[in-house]
């Protein structure tokens, strides 16, 4: 060997040994770094002689990326879920706290008992309407912030629609990147990472799983089966309104439902766009708030309906409001938002497109017949329901009456 080999030997071992050096420096520094794959030098003896560096490689564990994104979809979705419900905890409070639902209605069933004894007492009397007016002015509140947080829920859809699409387009981007550098022998490491690093980002949203393709590009699909980028991205579509009210649903087509390239998909937990922050945020605006208001409408109704007519007040005429009142109104069951219905879908089934409170018990006009216990139609509040429940692709129309 000559000594120019043995000095070029030596120079390439040196500048492999110094790459490695510096890899390894890399990974220390950027240990915490969001995104950062660990690096390893890729070494192999030259056919003239010496060291060959072939490149820096991005060591990888799919298995873990993939089990780490869904973890951290289902813990996102259900930190949303849990803020909502402490929301709702703070909103109605606890009995023994001023200014809790439970405190105001203790504070007038003591007022009442003290009037009820005192029926001569005019401050007893006032006090009593005091806190009647108490009780209103908390549910009132309780239901002025579900609507509130509807509304919140319904902008958070939004702008993590924004950001779904925002990140899908430079994933998009970062593909085309990725393939360029690589094919004109360029390290893509760095550009692998920013694409993790939004694909992580995008996984928080919705739960997803990527699918290897050429020149190192990857396809992005929800874990129900739904394409967000594959060659293209997909478009998803929300449309906010700038106020909720109670009345406002995804069913009476008030609020939007969420789309993908222009179709209407659901966004239930283990459906095509569930799990994740969006699906979360869904359910709050959709199930969660609505609900939760359905239970302060009811007791408001409850209140309204023990303290009004001539029975409970000789001073209220039949048909008139009593101490509680509907918007200055006597209260009316039809009316009222998140009204419990009793009913039974004859597939056996709840449709998708709402009435989550489905009950048990059959206490429709028409099965009562024949079994002493009719009811005249014109005594039940009707209500046709339309189920198009997807496994029996069938339309049912079905009567449901108020169950007192």
């Amino acid at each position: 060997m000559s000594i120019t080999n043995a000095l070029n030997n030596a120079v390439s071992g040196l500048s492999a040994a110094s790459r490695r050096a510096e890899t390894v420096s890399s990974n220390t520094a950027n240990a915490l770094t969001d995104g950062y794959a660990r690096r390893e030098v890729s070494l192999s003896s030259s056919p003239f002689g010496g060291v060959r560096v072939n490149g820096v490689a991005r060591q990888v564990s799919e298995a873990l990326v993939k089990e780490n994104r869904l973890a951290e979809a289902a813990a996102a979705n259900a930190s949303t879920r849990t803020e909502f419900h402490s929301r709702l905890e703070k909103m109605i409070g606890t009995a023994d706290k001023a200014g809790s639902l439970g405190y105001a209605l203790s504070g007038f069933d003591a007022a009442l008992i003290t009037a009820s004894a005192s029926p001569e007492n005019t401050i007893a009397l006032n006090s009593a309407v005091s806190a009647a007016k108490s009780v209103s002015e908390k549910l009132n509140a309780i239901s002025d912030d579900l609507q509130k947080t509807r509304q919140d829920a319904d902008q958070s859809i939004a702008s993590q629609v924004d950001q779904l699409n925002e990140a899908l387009s430079r994933v998009g981007d970062l593909n085309k990147s990725i393939t360029r550098t690589i094919s004109t022998g360029g390290d893509a490491n760095a550009l692998q990472d920013q694409r993790q690093i939004l694909i992580d980002e995008i996984a928080t949203i919705v739960p997803v799983q990527t699918v290897s393709r050429d020149g190192n590009q990857v396809a992005i699909y929800t874990t129900g089966g739904l394409a967000l980028l594959d060659r293209t991205a997909a478009k998803v579509g929300f449309s906010a309104v700038g106020t909720i009210t109670p009345d406002m649903t995804l069913q009476s087509g008030a609020l939007s439902g969420l789309t993908v390239n222009g179709l209407m998909v659901s966004t239930q937990d283990n459906d095509m766009m569930g799990g994740g922050t969006l699906g979360a945020t869904f359910a709050i605006r959709d199930e969660l708030a609505p609900t939760a208001q359905a239970d302060v409408d009811a007791l408001a109704r409850n209140l309204i309906e023990r303290f009004e007519g001539s029975a409970v007040d000789q001073s209220v005429a039949a048909g008139d409001a009593g101490l509680f009142t509907d918007n200055g109104k006597v209260s009316d069951p039809a009316k009222e938002v998140g009204t419990r219905w009793t009913h039974t879908y004859q597939c056996g089934r709840r449709s998708e497109y709402g009435w989550p409170r489905v009950a048990a018990a059959r206490r429709n006009w028409s099965s009562n017949r024949g079994n002493g216990r009719e009811r005249n139609p014109s005594q039940c509040l009707q209500k046709c329901i339309e189920c198009r429940y997807r496994s029996c692709d069938r339309t049912l129309r079905l009567h449901a009456c108020w169950s007192r």
